[in-house]
């Protein structure tokens, strides 16, 4: 038999058949006149949400061993007589692989608003998305291509791992629930109890508005599985529909259709809308068959209590696809797809009778909203980089990256960390180049880290530029291990550098001989044990200082040489001589009281102070060899201090500041 097929003539039988159903029922509508106009062809198709940048990071990539699961194909539709509670719930918990079968007479299982007939659909956190003017339906486009605008996000590609470990495809759609949370989807019972391939599937994941290979909103996993034992026990197709709690509240930001249901079976002959992932149509590249969504609209042809039988074109892959009515601007689904042609020429699934409708939201009651996390990813190697690619230490450097939150709560603040590494597993044994703060990100949201500063001294070599994200850990994720990133296309490099900078004395400085100085330098990219060296003749020659000290930037020197006015410091390796530095300019080194620079204190200084003193003759070189009291200035008190020091043996001349 053709499964799956679309026939678009009616019989006259058919006609008749729904035209006598609508007779029987039509004084128990329990829809509004609006509700009950026809339904029209969903207008979102064209859709764009200019705002979502889409990722270039291969974890929002569907794996490679995902791209060629196969879609579930439904089994016969089958139709058991007697049945004990075939609406006997049973829920299947995949974390412990346990099941609880629960009787429909159950307390927990009565509708807490009896004759509800319709939920409202919810847009969702993020924007909708709007239909450019430039689309004028209608739009013979049946691939949507705009999945990451509403309702298309709502509507999820489900990768289904069965007990016996073998693979499978199917649709759903997220539904909200009274919570005011989305962490649910409806989807066809066949696709979570699978009768001949072990019963309860081991595991589900589900991708809203899954694009061939790219995931908009990433992904969630089943935690608990539901439905009624008239599929589980019996395979009935009547009761073929499951609903799935997931580990996330991802449709509080895709948003979710609304729901209906009424007894009048004339109205599910309406015009009525589908969209999922058939088997048989691809995205435009080879081995992509089911991995596009498709869009159809067309007619319903009847409805029984538990059934809907519409002609929307459907294929293997689509089971558990929402068929939905839309009544501008709300979109509300009344069925769940499961079946192909059964023989009728038209294509079915479970309708959501009264039964199943109060059923979700009593289901929906007993769950306890997921705890969220934020989620930060790189955002793929279309959006990082770093500048220039050969660097010294001490040069400007820029690094950039961009990250998104695939999580289901804001991150709130974080730092990343940029490394220069020797290979491409990213730590912080590495060489930190520096880090940037990033304040909080939304929900499927992204911003950018970028570092401007001095590129750091490390070890000449080649080097990937890789980050860090949330490198403090300031951020609870669902998941850690997907922080680290690093810049595929090209390596930095690092040439040879060390260098030292005398800082002191550069110039100007006035030492007294006799006194401890500090000699002191900066060092960069440099470690080892230095040399220091003095002249006293402006760098043609020079004497050792210490020939091996440690390289910690400063160094006290008792500074014995006599007057010079060309004095220069000598900082370098002890080893070979480079990295070294000389100080700039010259300084004095001079003898306190040496008033007139003859290398010895006497008499004749004395003399040279008073004749400039009194007489505004030459003054001592340097001025502060006079100041032999330390006052900072040249008086008649440093001639009485000079006569005690010569012919009292009184305190000897100290060194000057003037």
């Amino acid at each position: 038999m053709n499964v799956f097929s679309k026939v678009k003539t009616h019989s006259v039988i058919q006609v008749l058949i729904v035209f006598i159903l609508a007779l029987i029922i039509i004084t128990s509508l329990i829809l509004t006149n609006d509700a009950l106009a026809e339904g029209k062809k969903d207008d979102a198709y064209g859709a764009i949400l200019p705002s979502y940048r889409p990722s270039d990071s291969p974890l929002l990539k569907l794996s490679e061993d995902k791209m060629n699961w196969p879609p579930a194909v439904p089994p016969t539709p089958l139709e058991v007589g007697e049945l004990e509670d075939p609406t006997a719930m049973e829920i299947y918990d995949l974390a412990t692989g346990e099941m609880t079968r629960v009787a429909s007479s159950d307390a927990s299982q009565q509708p807490l608003v009896p004759g509800l007939t319709k939920v409202e659909p919810f847009t969702g956190l993020i924007p909708p998305g709007f239909v450019p003017e430039s689309v004028f339906p209608p739009d013979d486009r049946v691939r949507i291509y705009g999945t990451e605008t509403y309702p298309w996000r709502t509507v999820c590609k489900l990768f289904i791992t069965a007990a016996d470990d073998e693979h499978f495809s199917c649709s759903g759609s997220i539904i909200g629930c009274p919570d005011g949370h989305g962490y649910h989807i409806l989807t066809a019972g066949h696709c979570v109890y699978m009768h001949d391939h072990g019963g309860w599937v081991n595991s589900i994941e589900v991708v809203p508005g899954l694009d061939y290979d790219y995931m908009p909103y990433n992904h969630a996993w089943a935690t608990f599985m539901r439905s009624y034992t008239g599929w589980t026990s019996s395979a009935d197709h009547r009761y073929d529909w499951a609903m799935v709690t997931l580990d996330r509240n991802v449709g509080d930001y895709t948003g979710w259709m609304g729901r209906i249901t009424t007894g009048d079976m004339s109205w599910y002959e309406n015009g009525f809308n589908s969209a999922g992932y058939p088997g048989d149509r691809d995205c435009g590249v080879t081995d992509s068959d089911g991995l596009c969504m498709y869009f159809d609209f067309d007619y319903g042809r009847t409805a029984d209590e538990y059934n809907h039988w519409y002609y929307m074109d459907t294929y293997h892959g689509q089971s558990g696809m929402p068929i939905w009515y839309y009544d501008d601007p709300n979109r509300y689904i009344a069925t769940i797809h499961a079946y192909g042609n059964d023989g009728s020429g038209s294509n079915h699934g479970t309708r959501l009778n009264s039964d199943k409708f109060d059923r979700i939201i009593t289901w929906c009651n007993s769950d306890t909203p997921p705890t969220d996390y934020a989620d930060l990813i790189d955002d793929g190697q279309s959006y990082s980089g770093f500048s220039p690619t050969t660097v010294t230490p001490g040069q400007s450097f820029h690094a950039w990256c961009d990250v998104r939150n695939i999580g289901t709560t804001s991150s709130g603040g974080f730092y990343v960390s940029f490394y220069a590494s020797t290979n491409t597993n990213i730590t912080t044994s590495d060489h930190l180049i520096g880090s940037d703060y990033v304040s909080s990100i939304f929900p499927f949201d992204w911003s950018n880290a970028d570092w401007n500063g001095t590129f750091p001294c490390i070890p000449p070599g080649t080097y990937y530029v890789g980050w860090i994200i949330d490198r403090y850990n300031d951020v609870v994720e669902y998941s850690e291990g997907n922080n680290t990133a690093y810049k595929e296309a090209y390596q930095l490099t690092v040439p040879s550098y060390a260098m030292i900078t005398v800082t002191s004395p550069d110039g100007a400085e006035e030492w007294g001989s006799g006194n401890i100085h500090n000699i002191t330098w900066n060092r960069l990219c440099f470690y080892d044990n230095v040399q220091i060296q003095s002249s006293t003749n402006g760098g043609s020659s020079w004497s050792t200082i210490t020939s091996n000290t440690v390289n910690d930037g400063i160094y006290p020197w008792f500074v014995d040489s006599l007057f010079s006015l060309t004095c220069k410091v000598k900082v370098s390796d002890a080893v070979d001589g480079n990295p070294y530095d000389i100080s700039d300019q010259n300084f004095t080194i001079y003898i306190p009281g040496d008033a007139n620079h003859d290398g010895i204190v006497s008499i004749a200084d004395v003399v040279y102070m008073a004749n400039y003193i009194f007489k505004r003759m030459d003054a001592p070189v340097p001025l502060s060899a006079g100041d032999v009291d330390g006052d900072c200035k040249v008086v008649i008190q440093d001639i009485v201090y000079m006569v005690n020091f010569l012919f009292k043996r009184m305190a000897a001349p100290v060194e000057g500041c003037a």
